[in-house]
């Protein structure tokens, strides 16, 4: 199998039609503390962010377990790479998952991550405001799959 890589535009220049600004290499945003990546399903989210992961020495896990296990030691200094936010709400969660994931990062001493999240689930600002303190800087990139 032939894995492409993905490239994601960053949401406020979708909305501003994107004009000089295009989509950019998911590489190109490692230098991020923090980053949300919205895509429709099978859109190759899950797949784009193992290889980062890996790419990066990073951690990839489903939100999920991230949120069923005491935060790892080992997790320190790594980037995390959190998939299906859209799935662990499905599963019963809103805004409280996000509180809780905010809450484990916080117990890690707010490491570089990233999450992924269907485009239909993701809620705007609320998720924003919700998750973004806990960034290294205090900024959170949301980023839509093409």
């Amino acid at each position: 199998m032939v894995f492409v890589p993905r490239r994601a535009i960053k949401y406020s220049d979708v909305q501003l039609d994107a004009g000089e600004y295009g989509p950019v290499r998911l590489e190109e945003l490692r230098g991020l503390a923090a980053w949300v990546l919205l895509g429709e399903p099978g859109a190759g989210k899950s797949k784009a962010f193992e290889m980062e992961a890996l790419a990066t020495e990073g951690v990839f896990m489903s939100i999920a377990r991230f949120l069923s296990d005491e935060p790892d030691p080992a997790w320190h200094g790594k980037t995390l790479y959190l998939d299906g936010l859209d799935e662990t709400r499905a599963g019963g969660g809103d805004t409280s998952t996000l509180l809780k994931l905010r809450a484990h990062l916080k117990r890690l001493g707010s490491p570089r991550f990233r999450i992924a999240c269907r485009a239909a689930d993701w809620f705007g600002s609320t998720d924003s405001q919700a998750i973004s303190d806990v960034s290294q800087d205090g900024q959170l990139g949301v980023m839509l799959d093409p």
